[in-house]
Formats: C-alpha cells, structure tokens, sequence
C-alpha cells in the first residue's frame, strides 16, 4: 500500500539575509510555512501524493516565494529539501551544514505573504521580480531593465498606455530606456573595433535600480493590489 507524504521540510538557499516575520501561506497543495531560512510545507487534507509527486509539486508550487524573495535579497533564491515525512517513516533528502547568518533590518509582518499572493497569480509580476532580481545581480542593469519594461509593454498593449498607467513620464522613459548602446554591456554595442565603451558608474548604476525599484512598486500599487 503506498505511503503519501505527510510533510516535507527544507531551506531557502542561500540563507536569506534579512529577517523575515514568519508567515504562513497556502498553495494549491500545501499549507508552507516559512520561518527564518527554514520551510515546512504540509499537503492539504484532500492532497495525497507520493515522494516523488509530492516534491515535484512543492518546487513547482514554491516558485511564487522564491522570485518574491529573490528581488528582496538581491540574488536568485532557491529551495532545497532536506526531509520528507511519512507516516511511517522519514526520508533524510539533504545533509545541511551549519550556516552563518548575517540579518538586518526585519521586514513589516504582511508585506512578503502578500507578495508571495501576488506572484502566485500575476505571472507579469513573476516577471518583473525575476528581471529587477537580475538587474541587481548585474554590473550594468540596463539590458535587464529593459527587459522588464518590455514585459510592461506586453502587459498593457504599448508603450504609451504602460506609461499611463504606471504614470511616467516620457522623459524618464527616455532617459531609462531610449539608449542601450551607450554604456559596456548595453543591449547595443554600436561602436568601433578596438574602441571600449565606458562602465555604468556606481552612482549611475544605484540611480537605475532606484528608479527600477519604483516602476515595481508602482505596478505593485496600480496592478496588484487589485487582485486582492
């Protein structure tokens, strides 16, 4: 007789950096909690899957938190198990070392849950973590802004009623977006053989992201809060 998975317990990878409030939230199949770097999901009472399924499932369903997360820390998040309970026995999946965790400031209660929410059902906004997530990981975050605007484009059938919408000026779309071969590694190389284009300053790179983080918020404002 076959043994359904009665929990399934893991860790967020790397370890979060910030100090999350823990939350709890619910996915197609499971109940996750979430504490810190650690991650307990428990199916719902009319969900019986096996190991294999069961694990499957949970990093399919998971993904909403990790890209959440991935734009708060900065970096791609990932998930791994480490154990998987049954009822009569537990599967040790992952041995994890003792980590050493550097926190700062905590995050308000509500905030990441309701984000989590968002991406499970917004995959424009799944978008728009995973690019804001890769701008910041990037030396020059223009391609990847860039990107990101184009998925705005998509989202609202052009440039101008994205524009609208977000309320953004035209000026600061050209200033963000209009010229991507100015700098090293801009979508656009347009420049001579042996030439060697100059590097987004750090400054340039911080005033980019900034502005990045607020067309974000902005969707977050105008889009999905309201899908609550």
């Amino acid at each position: 007789m076959p043994e359904y998975v009665v929990r399934i317990d893991g860790v967020l990878s790397p370890s979060p950096t910030r100090e999350y409030t823990a939350f709890i939230f619910d996915s197609s199949s499971f109940s996750v909690t979430v504490e810190k770097e650690k991650v307990t999901a428990s199916p719902h009472p009319n969900v019986q899957l096996d190991t294999t399924a069961a694990k499957e499932q949970l990093l399919n369903e998971i993904t909403p938190l990790l890209k959440v997360l991935g734009a708060e820390e900065g970096r791609a998040m990932a998930f791994e198990v480490t154990h998987i309970v049954l009822p009569s026995r537990t599967l040790k999946t992952l041995s994890v070392m003792g980590r050493v965790h550097f926190k700062i400031a905590q995050q308000p209660t509500d905030e990441i849950p309701q984000k989590v929410r968002w991406a499970m059902v917004d995959p424009i906004y799944r978008d728009l973590l995973d690019l804001y997530t890769e701008a910041r990981t990037a030396s020059n975050p223009r391609p990847a802004g860039f990107k990101l605007w184009e998925r705005l484009e998509t989202k609202f059938g052009n440039r101008e009623q994205a524009r609208t919408t977000l309320d953004i000026s035209n000026s600061e779309i050209k200033r963000l977006f209009g010229d991507q071969s100015h700098y090293q590694g801009d979508r656009h190389a347009k420049y001579n053989v042996g030439d060697s284009p100059q590097p987004l300053s750090p400054t340039e790179r911080e005033e980019f992201l900034t502005r990045l983080k607020k067309i974000v918020d902005t969707y977050e404002q105008s889009v999905c809060f309201k899908l609550e």
